[in-house]
């Protein structure tokens, strides 16, 4: 037990010492409690004192423990093997497996997948012909960690399922938790949330009802990680605010709570700067800042009170160390790494939140104090992460001289150093590419490119993909700012490429702990784009000028290609998790005779450029010379006017003309190929309809693009959807909530939320099959009638809310076990509409989400509305840009099904849905279905046929 505790404990301090970031600094492949290292059956018997006599094969395991427990990765590995042959030696059949077992958990830290998958195999093999089954159990949970760390989540989900059932075969508490947690981080990047938090739920529940022990304080503090790491911040914040007012842990336990919660309200201001910064165009930016919002800095400024208390008491507890006269190495190691992380931490932090005031202060303090703290400490990877993190500090310190520019390289070439000795070469290639960086920002552009390839070449021998995506990105840079544009086009899709691998491992993880996708992701796609889309047909002799020509065709190819990639990687982000098995990547849409014409605007800083990709196998360009900020002013003024009912003819027709005009003007030479518009939005243009821009020379007077001949469609791109036309019946499972008190009049509260009653007549009125009204409106019950395969169409009329955040997206349903309402979130729709949960699309051919509204202003709301209608399996979603009132949405409805329904027209989805809106806009009888905001925010995504 008292083994258990120390080695978990090295474990949240390995993952506390790296959990924050900036752009291009090191990620730690321990997300969860399975980086322990295995003592030997005899020596976890004794105590330390006791150990130290050990020599032999049991001497061996101490020190490769402690060079473990020390970063010392390289030195660890030599020790592990001399343990293996001793024990070989010896005919120590288990102990021989467990230096295998450490052998392979430390090649998996240092990124040799292959060694690792050696060691853990021979481990295994030695396991399964003895009768130590608690042995075999945690080689099986090593084996599936090196599963993970490879992207194999559903080999690594089998593996620890059955080491999970030796240790309750066992009775091993503290071996299930640790299973528990991390079957629950396989199932996130499974996409099953659901389960996952399930599991994480139910410990929380067995460790509260637990009396307070250090065994307890250590799994509650890797719970609460786990949930960070798992995007359940205001959890994991929980738990650690209800650990610190436990009176009776003790100094070292709170000063690891405080860190971590230092950590986590980190989390929750850099997630509420990446909302704000969703509204509007994203560049690369070398250091983060906190501006205007005043959410941001309250919450930074908790955290750097978590920092400041955790540096504190660190403090105070190694003069308790000093004036005791007790030797105590580890405690003293354990005491300064934490130190110096918060204290880097709270630098960094108040960099971000451009406090400069107090930053020279505060890095005369860190020269003084954590340099050389730093230099108490032997060579590990910790402390290279730790001179790395405190001179990126000091690039996004604005103030700088000369003198702090060769600090920052003199901490730089440290790291490379130590990372040289101790043979580390993951945290040598993070060293030689912040060198890289160091140069690229002083525009020394050879020195750049010999540390950035020098750092690529170690990652790619190395085969961490995690890493290397960032120097080919880096390199990417350099080449552009050189103007070479060719070189630097190459290094930006091998960036891409790379990403994608390491994408698959850190899906499973939350992006604001992780890597935040704004920064680190996003800008990677768009950067290309830029490139790609740069106009080169600028040659006069015929035959140069037909190459051009070619190569624009096949720029443009690939720039829709990549914003489609850039599409999925943000809906991947925004639920966390894998959709490859659930898209049509490699879908080939010039096979099929859509009639449509896709429309891809592409927002950039200093332009909007405009893809058109039409009949034929033809793709044309158009570019509108505005800013990114006009973009996203002049939508956000047509958002502003159109819900408040007021005109927008004049802003909406700026639109039209960067979107539409070109395309009708130019390109569109024969208009009876073409039925459909399908709109791939970029940015916040997603806010706002498309049916409602406005052309001044259409018509008599001008007219909304929703009076032309042409069906509007919204798609995330051509991978999420099954374009095939599969309608057939079109039988309706109506479902809805009005109110679940007997006066409807008064509001009723759903889980801390207050609903107003609302009107769901309309479920009497589209000519529903089957009917689920308020209690009978469950998860089960829609589950079960789902799965009879009799429906097409699902169509809930109830409240519900799309935003950035999936814990603040959901449908007001009813829960009959506790007899009160409950919220149904994006985890618990996952897979609703599949039946028998097949991993293609089922049988429902939409989803009408009527009453719903998205959040206003979130760009991440609509693609989150599409990434939930790919997770549960239906081909479209109708649901509306805002909240509609009930009359207006009953007869909508009703008009929408009869044109829909009526064989005779046999209209597609998007038919039906644009006569439903002509019908409101010229309805001479009431006036009021007229105005935009009435009939404009109703929206198709998906498959629109």
């Amino acid at each position: 037990m008292e083994s258990f505790l120390r080695h978990t404990l090295i474990f949240i301090l390995t993952l506390l010492l790296t959990f924050f970031s900036h752009s291009l600094l090191p990620i730690i492949w321990n997300p969860l409690p399975w980086g322990y290292v295995f003592e030997t059956q005899n020596s976890a018997k004794v105590n330390a004192e006791e150990r130290r006599g050990f020599v032999g094969a049991a001497g061996f395991m101490e020190r490769g423990q402690e060079l473990y427990e020390g970063g010392n990765f390289s030195e660890a590995i030599k020790i592990w093997k001399q343990a293996v042959k001793a024990y070989q030696r010896e005919q120590d059949k288990v102990n021989q497996a467990l230096a295998l077992n450490n052998l392979s958990l430390t090649y998996q830290e240092s990124g040799e997948w292959e060694y690792a998958e050696v060691a853990i195999s021979q481990a295994l093999d030695i396991l399964r012909l003895v009768p130590e089954k608690q042995a075999y159990a945690q080689a099986l949970d090593t084996r599936g960690h090196l599963e993970y760390v490879q992207g194999k989540n559903q080999k690594a989900l089998d593996t620890w399922k059955q080491s999970g059932q030796i240790y309750e075969q066992l009775n091993d508490n503290e071996g299930i938790i640790i299973n528990q947690i991390n079957q629950a981080q396989a199932l996130q990047s499974l996409g099953s949330l659901r389960q996952a938090e399930d599991i994480l739920n139910q410990l929380n529940k067995s460790l509260e009802n637990q009396k307070y022990s250090g065994l307890k304080v250590t799994r509650l503090l890797s719970l609460a990680n786990t949930y960070s790491l798992l995007g359940k911040l205001e959890k994991s914040n929980k738990i650690l605010y209800e650990e610190l007012d436990n009176d009776g842990i003790k100094k070292d336990e709170k000063i690891k709570i405080l860190l971590s919660l230092g950590n986590t309200q980190r989390a929750l201001a850099n997630r509420a700067r990446e909302r704000r910064e969703a509204k509007s165009y994203n560049e690369y930016q070398k250091c983060k800042i906190f501006e205007n919002s005043r959410e941001e800095k309250e919450i930074a400024s908790k955290a750097l009170e978590s920092y400041n208390k955790a540096s504190d008491m660190a403090q105070e507890a190694l003069e308790s160390l000093k004036n005791s006269g007790v030797s105590a190495d580890r405690d003293k190691y354990f005491l300064l790494s934490t130190q110096i992380q918060a204290e880097i931490n709270q630098l960094s932090l108040m960099l971000e939140i451009n406090r400069e005031d107090d930053i020279k202060s505060k890095w005369q303090e860190a020269e003084k104090n954590v340099v050389r703290k730093l230099g108490e400490l032997s060579p590990s990877r910790a402390n290279i992460y730790a001179r790395i993190n405190l001179a990126q500090s000091l690039n996004c310190f604005n103030s700088l001289e000369e003198d702090y520019n060769n600090k920052r390289k003199e901490l730089l070439l440290t790291a490379i150093k130590q990372a040289q000795e101790i043979g580390d070469k993951r945290a040598e290639s993070y060293a030689l590419g912040n060198l890289g960086h160091f140069y690229e920002n002083k525009n020394q552009s050879s020195e750049a490119l010999q540390y950035t390839e020098k750092a690529l070449t170690i990652a790619k021998a190395y085969r961490s993909p995690d890493i290397a995506y960032r120097w080919q990105w880096q390199l990417g840079r350099i080449y552009k700012a050189q103007g070479s544009k060719q070189e630097a086009i190459k290094s930006y899709e091998a960036a891409v490429k790379k990403l994608e691998l390491a994408r698959q491992y850190l899906l499973g993880t939350d992006s604001e702990l992780q890597f935040s996708f704004r920064d680190s992701v996003e800008p990677v796609y768009r950067e290309l784009v830029d490139l790609l889309l740069t106009d080169e047909t600028t040659s006069t002799k015929q035959i140069d000028f037909q190459k051009a020509v070619d190569k624009k065709e096949v720029n443009l190819k690939k720039a829709i290609d990549r914003i489609d990639e850039l599409q999925l990687a943000e809906i991947e982000n925004y639920f966390r998790c894998n959709l490859s098995q659930l898209v049509n990547v490699n879908q080939k849409i010039r096979e099929k005779n859509l009639k449509a014409a896709f429309i891809y605007p592409i927002v950039l800083k200093d332009r909007l450029e405009v893809i058109y990709q039409l009949p034929g196998d033809r793709e044309e360009k158009h570019t509108e010379n505005i800013s990114s900020e006009e973009v996203s002013n002049t939508v956000e003024k047509i958002r502003d006017l159109i819900v408040d009912g007021e005109g927008i003819v004049d802003d909406s027709k700026k639109v039209y003309q960067w979107l539409i005009k070109p395309l009708l003007d130019k390109y569109l030479t024969n208009e009876n190929e073409i039925e459909t518009l399908v709109f791939v939005l970029d940015g916040n243009l997603k806010n706002i309809p498309m049916a409602a821009l406005w052309d001044e020379e259409g018509g008599e007077d001008g007219e909304y693009l929703i009076e032309k001949k042409y069906s509007l469609a919204l798609l995330p791109g051509l991978q999420f959807f099954d374009l095939e036309d599969t309608s057939t019946n079109k039988s309706i499972l109506a479902a809805g909530i009005d109110t679940l008190n007997d006066d409807k009049e008064k509001l009723y509260d759903v889980e801390g939320e207050s609903f107003k009653a609302i009107d769901i007549s309309e479920l009497d009125k589209i000519g529903a099959d089957k009917k689920l009204i308020n209690t009978k409106f469950t998860k089960s019950n829609l589950q079960q009638e789902i799965k009879t395969g009799k429906y097409s169409v699902v169509h809930i009329a109830s409240h519900g809310k799309f935003s950035s955040n999936p814990e603040e997206t959901y449908i007001v349903a009813y829960d009959s076990n506790k007899s009160q309402g409950k919220l149904l979130k994006a985890k618990d729709l996952d897979n609703l509409f599949r039946v028998n949960n097949i991993k293609d699309f089922g049988t429902i051919e939409l989803l009408v989400l009527s009453a719903c509204d998205t959040a206003e202003g979130d760009s991440r709301a609509i693609l989150g509305l599409a990434g939930l209608a790919v997770k549960a399996g239906v081909r479209s979603t109708i649901s509306t840009l805002w909240h509609i009132e009930d009359n207006s949405t009953t007869e909508f409805m009703e008009n929408f099904y009869k044109e829909w329904k009526d064989k005779e027209k046999g209209l597609t989805k998007a038919e039906a849905l644009h006569q439903a809106q002509l019908a409101f806009l010229k309805d001479e009888a009431d006036p009021n279905n007229s105005e935009p905001e009435v009939w404009a925010p109703y929206i198709l995504i998906g498959n629109w046929q």
